[in-house]
């Protein structure tokens, strides 16, 4: 069984980005509700990430500034 973190254990975890799918709807708005509450909650800003699954021969990654809900 896997315990749960700590409370205000969120500065600690080793999160790198929110990444979400372009297909998806409403991804991007949850991947800005993430980014914005991780910040809030922890004073670090992570980017926001998108990801092309058109795009696996090429280039599937991207960031963009206008994803971002937060800056850095």
């Amino acid at each position: 069984m896997i315990t749960t973190w700590p409370q205000d254990y969120g500065a600690s975890l080793p999160i790198e980005a929110f990444f979400y799918k372009t297909s998806a709807s409403a991804g991007l708005a949850e991947a800005k509700a993430y980014q914005t509450k991780f910040k809030n909650k922890t004073g670090r800003w992570v980017p926001i990430v998108r990801l092309n699954l058109a795009q696996l021969n090429g280039e599937p990654f991207s960031y963009a500034a206008t994803d971002q809900a937060a800056q850095p």
